[in-house]
């Protein structure tokens, strides 16, 4: 297995190592394609402190090399989506029958080894058939729609209800898509224009710009009542004051991404509102529902601006990202064929 490792801050090496599945619990996966994030170059930055080393990437996709036939019915050459989270197995709420409740989830390029690499061994609960309607480019943001999936069931969305949500981002932006398809309507806000764009060509009609007048505007949309339901992204940027502001009494708030360093709220305000707060960090146990959901071509994903790379390039891309956090610049997602 040819793998890239981030070994301290800045600095990223391959390694080589071989890795046997054990056949009744496991499967090994070639991985074709493969995502990374923003997340990712933030823990290479190595800004908040991440343990070291460490094989990043979250999102992957890839073909079966080595399984049991009787392995939950998988066989060689099947197409997988690798599910990165997997529950700890020892923790209360897990020993009692509830892992999506887990304290202690595995999450791949984060606390457990990411997908970096030319081959996956995983446990064969991690990996879902994909039909041949979903590329293997959409079932990269299968982890992104099941976050959404998590805010729906969390904020019980309902036909007609407004939701704020600030930061257009890919994790804002499907979930905004989601809402529509639950038929409530969804409010963008953000201070990149071109998520803006994005946004608006994605089917979403209500799209503000974080500024002076967006509490103004917000009012208008929903006859000055403001929203009961916000949902911030906790990658985006913009100050949590705003989600605050743009809520009603009583209102349910949810802190909403896979990345959450140095998130600060004021709690004055939230308790002289009543708010209720969710703080939502992955959409474990949704990954057949987002397979769906894209099948049946309910979020579109031809929008976002996606770069792409081989495996060889990955050093560059970690040293290009790493080169706009610094200069506070918008990061894509990159798209790695694992192949070459």
């Amino acid at each position: 297995m040819k793998a890239w490792q981030i070994t301290d801050a800045n600095e990223i090496s391959q390694i080589k190592r071989s890795e046997s599945p054990s056949l009744d619990r496991e499967v090994k996966v070639k991985t074709t394609k493969a995502m990374l994030s923003k997340d990712d170059i933030t823990l290479y930055n190595g800004d908040d402190k991440p343990a070291y080393p460490l094989i990043p990437c979250r999102f992957a996709v890839g073909v079966i090399v080595e399984a049991e036939e009787s392995t939950n019915g998988y066989a060689k050459n099947e197409r997988v989506y690798l599910d990165p989270i997997s529950n700890c197995k020892q923790c209360y709420s897990c020993t009692i029958g509830q892992p999506k409740d887990c304290s202690r989830l595995n999450i791949a390029g984060i606390n457990a080894e990411g997908f970096m690499k030319d081959f996956a061994v995983v446990p064969f609960e991690s990996v879902y058939p994909l039909p041949e309607s979903v590329s293997d480019k959409d079932a990269l943001f299968i982890e992104y729609i099941s976050l959404a999936i998590s805010v729906i069931d969390k904020l019980k969305i309902q036909k007609g209800d407004h939701v704020a949500i600030i930061g257009g981002n890919v994790v804002g932006n499907i979930i905004a898509q989601l809402i529509i398809y639950y038929q409530a309507v969804p409010i963008i806000i953000d201070d990149n224009d071109t998520n803006l764009e994005i946004a608006k060509r994605s089917g979403i009609y209500y799209t503000l710009k974080a500024d002076g007048k967006l509490e103004r505007e917000v009012s208008e949309l929903t006859g000055a009542r403001m929203t009961s339901k916000v949902v911030y992204v906790t990658s985006c940027g913009i100050n949590t004051e705003a989600a605050l502001k743009l809520s009603r009494a009583n209102a349910t708030v949810a802190f909403v991404g896979f990345n959450y360093s140095n998130i600060r709220v004021n709690f004055t305000q939230a308790m002289q509102k009543q708010l209720r707060f969710y703080c939502i960090t992955n959409g474990y146990g949704n990954a057949e529902a987002s397979i769906n959901l894209i099948a049946n071509k309910a979020i579109n994903l031809k929008n976002f601006n996606l770069l792409s790379a081989n495996f060889s390039d990955v050093p560059k891309v970690f040293k290009s990202g790493d080169d706009k956090l610094k200069d506070e610049q918008e990061i894509y997602n990159c798209v790695i064929d694992m192949m070459n």
